[in-house]
Formats: structure tokens, C-alpha cells, sequence
């Protein structure tokens, strides 16, 4: 048996009511929509700060706890037609503080309310460096300079670019990038991340306004 994670559309119709609905998906075009020959829609997410309240670096997971309101935003993006895609610097793995596993269990748990509450996220992508060096207990190999790490782009262009077929046309993608404080900062991106955005993200509103207020999993 094979498997792989998409966020294509898969629905259980195992009773009347159900297989309805996916019917009418059929019908309004729901399910070509979300096939990945298509440029998909996203909205990108931060996680702390915005999805589980701010405390500083988080640890593990009995530390998390989702902001009210968090499930029945990412419902509404489910809905939607958009992806929900959560981007994220996780520095606490270069600092030597949490492992790999340990940031999985932490976002186990996260998915795990959300799906409690009917909505989930389609893809957590992470940067697990730090450019600081020196330290007591830290991960040297992770203590570099990296195009991931936030405000660099190259998580967004990553999550974009797994999200979306790549003979797809680049300038009908449709971003949003939503972070509670401004970390992606695009008058001090290098000419090579802006040029790379742009190409990405044609005429959304990523670019209009790059900073609206409030390795994948």
C-alpha cells in the first residue's frame, strides 16, 4: 500500500448524505479546482503569535495553546478554496532545545485540536536554523545562514512551489501571508528574493501589502 500527503480532494462518501455532497462537487467544479494541475490558492500562516499564543520559544508540547478564535479562522480558509500553509522559524531546534520529533509532537497536537474543531492546515513547512553561533548545547550544522529562515522567502517559495504544479502558470497564483508581527519585510529583501517573489506572485495582494498585522511536515 502507497500514500502520499496532498491537499487534492478526498472526501469519505461511505453514506447518502455524503456521497451528495461530493456530487455537487462534481457538479461545481470543486474537485477539478482542487487537482494540482491547477495553481492553487494559499494563505500563508505564522504559527506563534498567531495560531497558538506567544510565549517566548516553545518547547513542548503541554506549552501550546491555540488563540481563540484560531479554529474557526482556519475553517473558514478550508472553505474557502484556499490552502491553509503554516510557515514557521523553529530556532529552538539549532539551539539544541527541540529535537525534530519533539517539534512533531508539538504540531501533532496542534492539528490534533484543530481537526477536533472541524478544520485543518494542508502543509507546516519550518526553518530549523539560526544564524548566531557559539552557544552551549547548540546544533553547529544548523547554525548558518539560510534562505529559509524568515524574513527570507525561501519557505514561501518552497511551500509555493510543492503546493502548485510547476508547468502552471506562476502569474495566476493567489498569495496572502499572515504573521503577527512584520517578519517578512519585503523593502529589505535582496533584488534576487524580490525578483523571486514577484515571479510567484504576479498581482496579489503578498506584494501590494507584504505585511498585514495580527522542511514541510
Amino acid at each position: 500500500m502507497f500514500a502520499y500527503d496532498s491537499p487534492e480532494y478526498v472526501k469519505d462518501m461511505g453514506t447518502p448524505e455524503r456521497y451528495e455532497a461530493v456530487c455537487k462537487d462534481f457538479e461545481n467544479g470543486t474537485v477539478k479546482a482542487k487537482s494540482l494541475r491547477n495553481k492553487q490558492k494559499a494563505i500563508f500562516i505564522d504559527r506563534d503569535g498567531t495560531i497558538n499564543r506567544y510565549i517566548g520559544f516553545l518547547r513542548k508540547p503541554s506549552e501550546l495553546e491555540l488563540l481563540p478564535g484560531v479554529i474557526e479562522a482556519i475553517r473558514k480558509i478550508n472553505n474557502s478554496g484556499y490552502l491553509a500553509i503554516v510557515i514557521t522559524n523553529q530556532p529552538v531546534i539549532a539551539r539544541g532545545e527541540v529535537t525534530v520529533n519533539q517539534l512533531q509532537q508539538i504540531h501533532n497536537k496542534m492539528e490534533t485540536i484543530l481537526g477536533d474543531g472541524g478544520a485543518y492546515l494542508d502543509a507546516i513547512y519550518y526553518c530549523p536554523h539560526h544564524p548566531d553561533k557559539g552557544f552551549e548545547g547548540e546544533i553547529p550544522e544548523l547554525k548558518v545562514q539560510c534562505n529559509c529562515r524568515k524574513p527570507r522567502p525561501g519557505m514561501l517559495l518552497q511551500a509555493a512551489d510543492e503546493a502548485t504544479s510547476p508547468d502552471s502558470d506562476p502569474e495566476k497564483a493567489s498569495l496572502m501571508f499572515i504573521c503577527k508581527r512584520p517578519r517578512l519585510n519585503y523593502g529589505k529583501l535582496s533584488g534576487e528574493d524580490k525578483a523571486a517573489l514577484k515571479r510567484l506572485a504576479g498581482k496579489s495582494d503578498l506584494l501590494k501589502n507584504p505585511i498585514p498585522q495580527r522542511g514541510r511536515k
